[in-house]
């Protein structure tokens, strides 16, 4: 109950914000995202916004998508995600260090290897970025698509 009268917060702060936005009720103000745009292009013509692009309400709309998903990972989520993040560099930099435990010795560094490494800490979705690499021998170097090969497994 108390998540979801926090979204509604958020929501009409939100919206009370974006008022700032528009500069009639009835003609809503379009920002462009770069100062270098001519005169004679419009908004309208292209098929994608980007964000500074968008209208208050898609904006109020966008904040509270975000909200909203922010709430339904829990308070949790994002200290978590960092600490898994931490731990993940943490291990993949002891693997190239010169300074091991006895009895281990360092692996010799590698960019494509480290980074594999790296993917496979970090969890699904990065090996699925992995697997896209080893997919895609056309936009990445070869010896990148090699490595994460091993990701397809």
């Amino acid at each position: 109950m108390v998540k979801y009268k926090l979204v509604a917060l958020f929501a009409a702060v939100a919206t009370a914000s974006s008022a700032a936005f528009v500069s009639s009720p009835t003609q809503p103000r379009v920002f462009a995202l770069s100062s270098t745009r001519s005169s004679t292009s419009t908004s309208t013509s292209r098929a994608k916004k980007s964000v500074r692009e968008r209208t208050s309400e898609e904006a109020v709309s966008l904040i509270r998508d975000v909200v909203q998903a922010a709430f339904d990972a829990g308070p949790r989520a994002a200290p978590s995600r960092t600490l898994q993040a931490y731990i993940a560099i943490s291990r993949t930099l002891q693997d190239f260090s010169p300074i091991q435990r006895p009895g281990r010795q360092a692996e010799e560094f590698s960019a494509p290897v480290a980074l594999r490494k790296l993917f496979e800490r970090l969890g699904a979705t990065y090996i699925k970025l992995g697997q896209f690499v080893a997919s895609s021998p056309s936009l990445f170097p070869k010896e990148y698509v090699l490595e994460f090969q091993k990701c397809l497994d």
